[in-house]
């Protein structure tokens, strides 16, 4: 019944000018054993996601476990695939990665939730197609923000905030996408803050720092940023030197600034 079902789906997809991946052998029905997603069977999403994708069984059903019980519809999901590939010019690998990572967007209205979402994002920084397919392949997350809730609200605060200009703010998020998924709240405006408070940094010293390294935005208060400084005092060392070798690992950052022999190293 459900191969029958699929052929008429098949069917139906050329029929509206849809062309889906090859086709695959079928993954096995689920048993009773596997039934763990509700009302849908088990598998039926990892189905529709290694049909469109092309992709192991495996990666199918990890996807399918991301959707916590969501189930796809197999138009909509070819919809997403397809709208997805033409607009930021996608390779298949490039959209497995994202639609694998991201797999709730395959259940998504590409063109009243996806491709609005893109425009918005690509105006507002000024990104070419190929720079808006480079932030979304390194963090297809963003194809799950809201625009207006969430990156509209993070990309204003933190231009004002160091006064950079939009092709500044572009060349920040181009350099690390993942800024884009940082917390405002919780994480951006309170680096920010410990920056200038801990290191009396002008804006324009804030922003120069964060342009030369936009990944300063990226590493944790908590576990990188105070326990360097803490030891920077302690050894005398100057205090600037936590946000120069921030990518520093903690056993190269703690060999260079020595707190036993009061000898701390400028160089490394």
């Amino acid at each position: 019944m459900a191969r029958r079902a699929s052929a008429l789906l098949l069917a139906a997809w050329a029929a509206a000018g849809l062309h889906p991946l090859p086709s695959i052998p079928a993954m096995p029905s689920a048993g009773p054993a596997d039934v763990r997603c509700g009302a849908v069977r088990c598998g039926a999403a990892a189905e529709v996601i290694q049909q469109h994708l092309g992709c192991s069984e495996e990666e199918a059903l990890r996807a399918e476990a991301r959707l916590n019980g969501r189930s796809l519809r197999p138009h909509r999901c070819a919809e997403v695939c397809e709208g997805l590939q033409l607009r930021l010019r996608l390779s298949a690998a490039q959209l497995r990665k994202v639609a694998l990572t991201q797999p709730a967007i395959l259940s998504l209205d590409f063109t009243v939730n996806l491709e609005p979402a893109l425009t918005r994002l690509q105006q507002r920084i000024g990104l070419t197609d190929a720079e808006l397919a480079r932030v979304i392949v390194r963090l297809p997350a963003v194809l799950g923000y809201n625009f207006e809730s969430n990156l509209s609200p993070k990309l204003d605060a933190l231009q004002t905030r160091i006064g950079a200009s939009t092709e500044e703010l572009k060349s920040i998020v181009l350099s690390q996408p993942s800024v884009l998924g940082l917390s405002l709240e919780r994480n951006i405006a309170p680096k920010l803050d410990f920056f200038q408070d801990e290191f009396s940094l002008t804006t324009e010293e804030l922003r120069r720092y964060i342009l030369k390294m936009p990944a300063l935005l990226t590493y944790s208060l908590k576990n990188r940023y105070k326990p360097r400084l803490a030891r920077c005092l302690k050894a005398g060392a100057p205090m600037e030197i936590v946000l120069d070798r921030i990518s520093y690992t903690d056993t190269k950052f703690n060999a260079s600034v020595p707190v036993d022999s009061g000898a701390w190293t400028i160089f490394v």
